[in-house]
This record gives C-alpha cells, structure tokens and sequence, in this order.
C-alpha cells in the first residue's frame, strides 16, 4: 500500500472521526508526507495510530492527538507559533501548511537539524527549528499569538505562559495516563485562564516534569 493510501486511511479512520473538521487542516494532513518525519524503520508504521519515538528521549504524538491539538488552537494565517517539543518537525510543517509562521523548538541539536532539514525538502519558508530548553524562553521578550507543547507535562511554567502574547493560547496534554486531559490555556493581560478540552495521551516531556522531593 503506498503512502498516499495510508495518508487518507489515517485521515479518514483516525482524524475525522474524532471531530477534527477545520478544511485547512484536513487538507494539510491529505497531503503532508508524514513518513520522511520519521526514522527509517518506522516509516511503515508512519501513518498508524501509534506513538513513533525519534530517539533522543522524543516520541512523535498519534496523528489524531497531534491533529485534535492544531485544530484546538484555532490558528489564523500569518500567527507566530511556537511549538515546543517540535521533534523533527511534523506538527510545525502542519501549521506552517496552513499559514502560521512557526518556530519548531527543541533541545537536541539533531532534532534540531532534521526538523530544518525537512523543512526545506518542503519547501516550507515560514518554518524554523531552533534548538534551546524546551521550558524556557527561547528569545528573551519574544511573543507568540500560539504555543503548541507536544507532549505531556506535569505542570507549565510561567516563563512559557509569557510567551504568549496578549490574547494568546497555549495547548498541552496535562497529567499521565488514563487521567490526561488535553488544556488549553489563555492569556488576557496579566492573567491566564486554563480549560481542559479532551481526554489525550502523549509523551511524557521530561523537561516538564516536577521533580521528586526529597522524603526524610
């Protein structure tokens, strides 16, 4: 079966079948080739719904978690993104198809380097990598209209929060297991509101994880 069959079955079973309807997205993941996201020995698995890891401690999200997050932020063409835990690039590619400016952050080098890779096999121009802390800020006083966090966090720090501009919205799975809850988080001024939206599982993000105390 060739890719392009796999693509729609993924879309067709999975994606729209779990109340994703936005056109624009729908249209990006027809035709976006999730397989060259991949390692070479999971490109046959590339458009099951599976977790697929890239190594380096990263796991991709299921396409209809990763699809449900995009539509949740409700994107405008020409928004800043910034998508945090980006991997090699699949989320980021799928915002930059349907118009947002994104930046693709993670913190290794070689994550780093095959999200810009695919980037310019796409010839995606509104797509960045950049490789720094997932859980800082990548540029001291830079602003995003949008955070996408692609993974699973204990909690988010206030240092991503203020990344957002005013009126911003962040998505994130928050919590592990059967009790996560994909939540979106707004910002309105000085205060953030938070909801949860749905049920979703992902990768647990180390960089978001509390650290144990100490029991004496």
């Amino acid at each position: 079966m060739n890719a392009e069959i796999q693509r729609q079955m993924m879309v067709d079973g999975q994606i729209r079948t779990n109340e994703v309807s936005d056109p624009a997205l729908l249209e990006a993941l027809y035709t976006l080739p999730r397989e060259i996201f991949v390692p070479d020995t999971s490109v046959a698995v590339a458009y099951s719904d599976l977790e697929i890891p890239l190594g380096h401690g990263r796991s991709m999200p299921t396409p209809m978690v990763c699809a449900k997050m995009i539509q949740a932020l409700s994107l405008v063409p020409g928004e800043k993104v910034l998508d945090v835990a980006g991997g090699t690039g699949y989320s980021a590619a799928l915002m930059a198809r349907i118009g947002a400016i994104v930046t693709a952050l993670e913190d290794n080098v070689d994550l780093t380097a095959l999200a810009q890779v695919n980037a310019q096999r796409l010839a995606l121009t509104a797509m960045t990598a950049r490789t720094g802390a997932l859980a800082e800020p990548v540029n001291s006083g830079e602003v995003y209209d949008a955070i996408l966090v692609n993974g699973s966090v204990d909690d988010i720090p206030i240092n991503v929060l203020n990344q957002l501009k005013d009126r911003g919205r962040l998505i994130a799975v928050v919590g592990h297991g059967r009790s996560a809850k994909a939540v979106q988080v707004e910002r309105s001024g000085g205060v953030f509101s938070s909801r949860n939206l749905f049920d979703a599982v992902a990768p647990v993000l180390a960089a978001f994880q509390k650290k144990p105390e100490f029991v004496f």
